[in-house]
C-alpha cells in the first residue's frame, strides 16, 4: 500500500505495520521502559516525531528498524539511522 507524503508516495509490502500501528508500537514501548524504570522527558516526544517521519520517507525502514532504533534510543541515548538502513537493506534484498 502507498504512503503518501506531500504529494509522494512511498510502496510499501502488504504485510508491514501502518502508521497508527507502528505509533501505538513506540508508545507501548515508552510505556514499558517507563515501568522498568526509565525516566521519560516530554522533549523526547520528538524522537517520535523523527522516528515516524523516518518511516514515511524511506522505502527500506519498516517497523522492525522503527522499533529497533527506539529501543536503542531508549538504553543508549543514540539513533543510529546508517545502522537501520543496513538491517533493512540486508533484510529486505537478502
Amino acid at each position: 500500500m502507498p504512503v503518501l507524503l506531500s504529494g509522494k508516495s512511498v510502496e510499501r509490502e502488504g504485510n508491514e505495520m501502518n502508521y497508527v500501528q507502528i505509533q501505538k508500537m513506540l508508545q507501548d514501548i515508552k510505556t514499558d521502559y517507563i515501568v522498568k524504570g526509565r525516566p521519560w522527558k516530554d522533549d523526547e516526544y520528538v524522537i517520535i516525531d523523527i522516528l515516524m517521519h523516518v518511516y514515511l520517507k524511506h522505502a527500506d525502514i519498516d517497523h522492525e528498524e522503527i522499533k529497533w532504533l527506539f529501543v536503542n534510543y531508549l538504553e543508549t541515548g543514540e539513533l543510529n539511522f546508517p545502522a537501520a538502513i543496513k538491517m533493512a537493506r540486508q533484510r529486505k534484498y537478502a
